[in-house]
């Protein structure tokens, strides 16, 4: 069986071009279709989540909107051939895909969990929350890298700790300077007694 991970093929800290690719400040999404084996209310909460892990670290904001027309980045589950020109392959292999160009999608063959701290990994799952940074890393204009730990390398890896226990991922330096290399950070609003 092939080593769980993202669809993206391996381009290394490639920029195609120096343009940023969401300029708006309010960046929009949706939750359209629902999995046959992952509830849609934790699917929602989930990418809540991780678009606010990404928001923390650069000048932008998500809004979820309902209709998918109106979404800059449409967050979908698949299965097999699903309508994007890049099939899923079943269990196992690729666990999701994303583009630049709004899509952000998760294979419906996987077994997925939304999981808490601490609680116990159970073989066979794939954890939606890392699953979910990494793809909308590749969304918001990141390639994978080869750096150990980040939350950009291309292959899933289980966020436990030495027992076995879920640790929930997060950016680490690398992730951030990636991303804020095309963002820029976040600024902080100057104190109204700094302005006076």
């Amino acid at each position: 069986m092939a080593e769980p991970r993202c669809g993206r093929s391996d381009l290394y800290n490639v920029r195609t071009s120096d343009v940023v690719p969401w300029k708006n400040q309010t960046i929009t999404y949706s939750v359209s279709t629902n999995s046959t084996l992952f509830a849609h209310e934790d699917l929602k909460l989930t990418i809540r989540r991780v678009f606010d892990v990404w928001s923390s670290n650069i000048p932008r904001k998500f809004q979820e909107v309902d209709n998918e027309l109106l979404a800059d980045i449409k967050v979908r589950f698949g299965k097999r051939e699903h309508g994007d020109g890049a099939p899923f392959d079943g269990p196992g292999g690729i666990l999701a895909h994303a583009f630049i160009k709004g899509l952000l999608h998760f294979d419906d063959d996987e077994i997925w969990k939304k999981y808490s701290a601490s609680e116990q990994i159970i073989d066979g799952t794939k954890d939606i929350f890392w699953v979910a940074l990494h793809e909308a890393g590749h969304v918001l204009g990141l390639d994978h890298t080869k750096v150990f730990d980040s939350v950009m390398q291309p292959s899933y890896v289980a966020s436990i700790d030495s027992n076995g226990n879920y640790i929930e991922p997060s950016l680490i330096s690398t992730d951030i300077e990636d991303i804020q290399e095309i963002y820029g950070g976040k600024t902080k609003p100057k104190s109204k007694f700094l302005q006076e």
